[in-house]
């Protein structure tokens, strides 16, 4: 057993440690009426999450280790404790390249990665994280491990559940083990960076980089300490980064290629990974971020242009989010009932 803080509280977790022990907890908790709060390490849960006293959380970070390896597939599948780090360290060291890309991923473990549907700054090159989920096991609330989707490309048939569990953050199930698709690892990766004047005119220079033919792995604008930068990372073969380098440099003079660049950027992004942070449509990315930097509550600020998502690390509130349609709520609560008909999981 271990602990999670929630709500100010201290709260008993139960480590399962293999898919039979999970499946016996599941059921234990089923007769006994307990509602589940499914997690991995739980650094990522909602900030507005509340448990009442018999509610019981189950951590699958103890459910560790790579199953499958299929480097001439370009899979990976294991179990869903297994940290972002050791998957990466895995697949790079047999030519791949793992997508997202997230900070602390020494903390991140595969299954709460794929529950909170968490894309990283590579999805401009990649797409999100659910393009990417051939295949799942999950536990039910009678402690039933299913399997949809499947371990390699090639077999990958039925429903397209691993989708719908990709960013249900644990509310349809537990997550038991998982398969990715993989992408090749890049020859020659290195990064760029300007200084700008304003974060509407970082938008402007990083949609300007969009609308070429470059395909930049990532694209963030921050401001750190009153100073707005632009930050582009390039990733692919040398000859494909030189044309992609002269593209840069004919948008602006001012690009630099500067590795020790990054470390404000990777700095930002520790302090906001439970931040608040806010997506809207591309087309309005420029006139959002004007709005958050006008506010002196919005303290440092993390964008990225070209997905349209905005960080921040100030007390400014997030905007409330509109309620779902009659007909989107009916559909969701449609689906509940059919994967979950005695409402036994938590949203985390």
């Amino acid at each position: 057993m271990s602990t999670l803080h929630t709500a100010g509280r201290e709260r008993v977790a139960l480590l399962p440690r293999s898919a039979e022990e999970l499946s016996e907890l599941l059921a234990r908790c089923r007769a006994e009426g307990r509602r589940v709060l499914a997690i991995g390490t739980g650094c990522a849960l909602r900030e507005d999450l509340l448990l009442q006293e018999r509610d019981q959380i189950i951590s699958t970070e103890r459910m560790r280790g790579i199953i499958e390896y299929e480097p001439a597939e370009g899979v990976v599948t294991a179990w869903s404790g297994t940290r972002l780090s050791e998957l990466r360290k895995t697949v790079e060291a047999g030519g791949h390249l793992l997508t997202p890309a997230l900070p602390l991923e020494t903390e991140r473990t595969l299954g709460g990665v794929i529950a909170a549907g968490a894309s990283g700054s590579d999805r401009l090159r990649h797409g999100p994280l659910r393009n990417h989920v051939l295949g799942v096991r999950v536990a039910d609330g009678e402690g039933i491990i299913t399997r949809s989707g499947g371990r390699l490309v090639k077999n990958v048939t039925g429903y397209d559940l691993p989708r719908l569990h990709t960013g249900a953050r644990g509310s349809l199930g537990v997550i038991v083990e998982a398969s990715l698709r993989l992408f090749p690892l890049p020859a020659v990766r290195n990064g760029w960076w300007l200084d700008a004047q304003s974060g509407a005119h970082a938008c402007r220079v990083a949609l300007q980089v969009r609308a070429t033919r470059a395909q930049p792995l990532s694209m963030t604008a921050l401001r750190l300490d009153n100073r707005w930068q632009l930050h582009v990372e390039l990733a692919g073969h040398a000859a494909v980064i030189e044309d992609e380098e002269r593209i840069l440099r004919g948008i602006s003079s001012s690009f630099q290629a500067n590795e020790a660049g990054r470390t404000d950027l990777e700095q930002l992004m520790l302090r906001l990974r439970n931040q608040h942070h806010l997506s809207c449509q591309p087309a309005r990315i420029e006139e959002l971020v004007a709005q958050l930097e006008a506010d002196p509550t919005t303290g440092d600020l993390l964008v990225d242009p070209g997905i349209a998502t905005v960080r921040w690390t100030g007390a400014r509130p997030v905007p409330e989010v509109p309620p779902l349609s009659g007909v989107q709520r009916a559909l969701e609560q449609r689906i509940r009932k059919a994967i979950d008909p005695h409402g036994m999981f938590l949203r985390g």
